[in-house]
């Protein structure tokens, strides 16, 4: 039923006499007529199905077209509304003595459901639409037509009269949507009443939205793609009324944006809706320096109401990083030496330079760098084009605790691990953006590395732990002649004691201890244990 303007065909099949006419016609308009009919000579259009009985079958083609309430069969058309009947007439020629009637009706909901209705809206992409159900007489079902500037987006059947509830699945953000329903029988009804729907980012707190995207808290904006009142910034809270309502530069609260300035100074002009509370703000020229940065946006009232709605936005000159994050950093702390990914993401301006670096390292340095050009010399990954966003990803291969490796590139360091991003834009280097990270790892080794029991086949081992701040819990490290026999974690730094299991007997082994945060810190001073033979007791050396 979702398949729309609907089509079938009529059949009337004669049998008998070879000479007659055939009609096939709905209420007072013939669809199809054939006179003068001589099966041997086959000059009516139908298709012999048994020649020895003169069965001829004839065929009318019909599209069914609820919004105009009309069936057509090729120039022919009918306006109808309800069931829809049919009839066939043979009459014997020349005589007509006999003319034969057959009809045949095809169910059809003479009215549309009504009263639908909105019921529930989630994350933007998600209606729950209901309506009032019809009698199980007056239908077996409905179909539920969604569509976004005349495009039909998704077309949904929904079997069963008495189901007068559907979820739409799968749509877009910040659009608004035009709904119907109708019923079917064998065939559609009429349509309900359309309703329109605009779905939010979110259908709860504050959000930001900018051309047709949603964008969290925090968000990044160049100040080129919002030069005009066709590209806003909206800030917008869901399920209220705009009263007073703020754009407000965080470096200075006490400088809002003048909506209604014209001044050279402040460049910022702003657009209003009442319901659902939305202010929106664009540039009319280009951004001083001293007025890029942080902005905030308070909803449904001013910055200076303690309940009003906040979200926070960063409008900028040229590029900026947009975020420099840790990937990939180990949850197994027993697989070793360590590796992990630094992601620096720059926006904006398509002309730059950007390196990473730890310490005075240089991991990645990238100059003269063009978003335009497939020639580039910069090897970012473009995740949007329209915005020049764009990552830059470093490798680290390996942390043994002590060096930081990528590819060739190696760096000394102890404790935590702080990695710089830094953009600046070419060829002017007007703007500078730097973007620290910090990796947390332990700065010392656990010390006191004890052997406290031992069997032949088991050793206990305990050492001094480590405060919680510095330390989230270790891993002990067990070799025998330079090869690793096991590794195993200790969650929590207070748990400072582990038996280490299925060991050989009459062996000596080397065992260390790290403590571990987001990577592994150093090693402990190693201690040499030999098992027992299989034919002693347990041995304690705890005294």
């Amino acid at each position: 039923m979702t398949v729309y303007p609907q089509k079938y065909k009529l059949n009337c099949t004669k049998i008998g006499y070879y000479r007659y006419g055939i009609s096939m016609s709905i209420g007072s308009t013939t669809l199809a007529t054939y006179t003068r009919c001589y099966d041997s000579s086959r000059n009516c259009n139908g298709a012999v199905l048994v020649s020895s009985t003169n069965t001829v079958r004839y065929t009318v083609s019909i599209t069914w077209d609820w919004d105009r309430r009309t069936i057509s069969s090729g120039s022919i058309s009918q306006s109808t509304t309800g069931n829809q009947m049919y009839q066939c007439r043979v009459a014997d020629y020349p005589s007509s003595n006999e003319i034969r009637i057959r009809n045949v009706t095809i169910k059809v909901p003479y009215t549309a459901p009504s009263s639908l209705t909105v019921i529930n809206k989630t994350a933007g992409t998600i209606i729950t639409v209901s309506w009032t159900a019809l009698d199980s007489s007056d239908a077996d079902g409905y179909v539920v037509n969604v569509t976004s500037d005349t495009d039909t987006v998704q077309t949904v059947q929904v079997k069963g009269s008495s189901n007068n509830i559907t979820t739409l699945n799968g749509l877009s953000a910040l659009t608004t949507y035009s709904i119907t329903v109708r019923p079917y029988q064998q065939l559609l009804g009429p349509a309900s009443t359309t309703i329109s729907v605009f779905t939010h980012c979110q259908h709860k707190g504050i959000y930001l939205a900018h051309n047709g995207n949603c964008y969290p808290n925090g968000s990044y904006f160049w100040d080129s793609r919002v030069n005009e009142r066709a590209k806003v910034i909206s800030c917008v809270l869901p399920g209220t009324i705009l009263t007073t309502g703020q754009w407000v530069r965080v470096a200075d609260p006490d400088d809002p944006v003048y909506c209604n300035s014209n001044s050279a100074s402040d460049p910022f002009r702003c657009t209003s809706i009442a319901s659902p509370a939305t202010l929106s703000l664009y540039l009319a020229q280009s951004l001083p320096a001293a007025q890029a940065g942080w902005y905030k946006c308070c909803l449904p009232t001013d910055c200076s109401d303690p309940n009003t709605n906040i979200i926070f936005a960063n409008i900028f000159r040229f590029a900026e990083i947009e975020s420099f994050t840790v990937a990939d950093l180990p949850s197994d702390m027993t697989v070793y030496p360590q590796k992990y990914k630094l992601n620096c993401i720059k926006i904006g301006f398509y002309r730059y330079g950007i390196n990473m670096r730890i310490d005075s390292t240089a991991l990645a340095s990238y100059t003269n760098c063009d978003d335009r050009s497939s020639n580039s010399p910069c090897p970012g990954t473009v995740l949007v084009s329209k915005s020049n966003t764009v990552r830059y990803t470093v490798d680290i291969t390996a942390w043994d605790g002590m060096i930081v490796s990528s590819g060739s590139i190696s760096q000394s360091t102890t404790g935590d691990q702080m990695y710089q991003c830094r953009v600046a834009d070419h060829p002017g280097a007007n703007e500078i953006r730097i973007r620290d990270v910090i990796i947390k790892v332990p700065d010392t080794a656990p010390s006191s590395l004890t052997e406290v029991n031992k069997t032949a086949n088991t050793i206990t081992v305990s050492w001094t732990a480590l405060d919680s701040s510095d330390a989230d819990g270790y891993v002990v490290n067990v070799t025998s002649d330079t090869d690793t026999v096991q590794t195993v974690q200790v969650k929590g730094s207070s748990n400072n004691t582990i038996t280490l299991n299925g060991l050989n007997t009459e062996t000596t082994y080397s065992i260390t201890v790290r403590a571990y945060q987001q990577l592994l810190g150093p090693a402990s001073s190693a201690i040499s244990v030999r098992t027992l033979s299989g034919t002693l007791g347990t041995v304690s050396t705890k005294m």
